[in-house]
């Protein structure tokens, strides 16, 4: 089934669009899905599919790339705020206002106009000219806010130039006639059916969301360029007017961090990126798994339930949709790696989360283009800010900005020979660099194969894992595998900080779930609402 998807997606894929009606932000006029004249199915997904990345020759913009470029007339910016501040560490902290651009017609929309405010923080010491973006959500706030106490607390930290932006998506929104103000996942849901319904790729909300990122880092250059840090010092050397930043690590979280992939696939400016939160790479793979699992859609999805978007997507439900397998082939992070192949990756995600399964990076870990690291947090839900994952995060840009060569950790597990209840199995782990220390997570559930953190709450127990070596490069871990229920495990490899109050960089496996059975992998499962 999943082949089959996979190969509608492709077929889908054979028409690019002009670039005149990229260059309008918008396809031509497309009608919606029943209205005299309107386009058929297969007609429409053409016209969707158009553009994406697998079919577009090198050297030619992807649909994607012709909207960002595309010169509408709204992006503009303005220093509202510039103050210097003592804590939490000595630095400027400067606030833009800006527009990144018009989405869609008010027709359309009832706020075509994306607005946002962008913070960008420039510590007195700098450790390295390689800005921060990130990528935050939020609502339309018309007031100036204060500095972002969260995310300046954690990114002062990293030494570096960061800059945050909000509203992406703008929100709420409106779209057409649906009187509802739609914000996060509805509003994504939503303009992926408006997508399928016109054979517009640029209704996907993901369109926007990447240029708001792009235009923020367009903002924040012109402003260090205007502005440039002569009060800063560079690793102990005052800065000049000549001063440009260079390469950008690009994160943010949930729908943020699934505009990380895509933004650092479009732009070169980005070095590195780090997407939190976001396991969903391979969407149809992914969904399949989910319902494989639970047999149930987890409420977390409901808008996708509602809008039946995840009866497109799971091959088990329904026929593989060309219309569906448009919009992914603009929008599923997998269909990028080839523009972030040569980019550090850093996959912050959840044991936990409500939207994606523990083990959902065996979909992708073989396809995933090197230098990329993982990292689950133990006893964490979808939201990880209370977690130790920002201290993670800015340990991974130090290691990348300064150059320091990060370990490479392979690993597999080896099952028993007929791998029943009872039984166990063992988890082998190779790194490159040997770790301070290395940690196995584990946690059984007692009935079904759900690690949700309000099923699981904060019982994810550690253990230490000697190495099984002499070199301390080797680590192997047993796991049991529950008479009844299921267990997950992975394990956690923690390398001291050498500067002291720098955070520890911290790698782990992907998650292993045992017995790795799959109760309604075979469908079809009856249709039912998220619960």
């Amino acid at each position: 089934m999943l082949n089959a998807l996979r190969t509608a997606s492709l077929a889908a894929c054979s028409l690019l669009l002009t670039s005149a009606a990229i260059a309008q932000n918008a396809a031509p006029p497309a009608a919606d899905a029943g209205a005299p004249g309107a386009p058929d199915d297969a007609a429409r997904a053409k016209l969707l599919a158009a553009g994406a990345p697998a079919t577009t020759p090198p050297g030619t913009l992807t649909a994607l790339e012709k909207y960002i470029k595309a010169d509408d007339g709204a992006f503009k910016w303005s220093l509202e705020k510039s103050q210097h501040l003592d804590q939490p560490a000595p630095g400027t902290w400067n606030l833009l206002r800006m527009t990144s651009q018009t989405w869609r017609t008010p027709g359309e929309v009832d706020i075509p106009e994306w607005t946002h405010w962008v913070h960008v923080w420039v510590p007195d010491a700098l450790r390295s000219d390689k800005p921060i973006l990130f990528i935050t959500g939020g609502r339309r706030k018309p007031d100036a806010p204060d500095a972002p106490a969260g995310e300046l607390g954690f990114l002062s930290r990293a030494g570096a130039i960061a800059v945050v932006v909000d509203n992406i998506p703008n929100q709420p929104l409106k779209l057409g006639d649906d009187p509802a103000e739609r914000t996060e996942d509805g509003l994504v849901a939503r303009t992926w059916v408006k997508a399928m319904e016109t054979g517009d790729p640029t209704w996907i909300a993901r369109f926007p969301m990447v240029k708001g990122a792009v235009k923020a880092m367009d903002a924040a250059t012109q402003f260090l360029a205007q502005h440039p840090p002569t009060h800063s010092t560079l690793n102990g050397k005052a800065l000049d007017a000549s001063f440009k930043p260079g390469k950008w690590l690009v994160a943010g979280a949930s729908k943020r961090g699934w505009t990380t992939w895509l933004t650092a696939a479009v732009d070169d400016r980005v070095g590195a990126l780090a997407p939190i939160v976001i396991d969903v790479l391979d969407v149809p793979a992914q969904m399949h798994h989910h319902r494989a699992a639970y047999g149930f859609w987890a409420p977390a999805l409901n808008d996708y339930v509602e809008t039946k978007i995840v009866e497109r997507l799971d091959p088990t439900t329904a026929d593989p949709d060309p219309l569906m397998a448009g919009v992914l082939a603009h929008d599923d992070p997998v269909n990028w790696l080839s523009r972030v192949s040569d980019k550090p990756k850093y996959l912050i995600n959840a044991s936990g989360d409500e939207f994606f399964l523990p083990d959902s990076s065996s979909i992708y870990e073989k396809r995933l283009p090197e230098p990329w690291f993982l990292r689950y947090v133990p006893n964490s839900g979808h939201n990880v800010s209370r977690s130790d994952a920002p201290a993670n995060l800015v340990a991974f840009y130090l290691a990348w900005s300064e150059g320091r060569q990060m370990p490479k950790i392979t690993w597999n597990i080896e099952l028993p020979d007929n791998e029943g209840r009872s039984q166990r199995a063992k988890i082998h782990a190779q790194t490159t660099i040997k770790p301070s220390w290395v940690r196995i997570w584990r946690v059984t559930t007692p009935k079904k194969r759900d690690f949700r953190i309000e099923e699981t709450k904060d019982t994810w127990n550690a253990g230490h894992v000697g190495a099984a070596d002499k070199d301390g490069l080797a680590y192997e871990a047993p796991v049991q595998i529950p008479d009844k229920g299921f267990t997950a495990a992975f394990l956690e490899f923690t390398y001291k900080a050498d500067k002291p109050g720098d955070p520890d960089l911290v790698f782990t496996t992907r998650v292993f779930v045992l017995p790795d059975r799959l109760r309604y992998e075979h469908g079809p499962v009856p249709a039912m609402p998220a619960k």
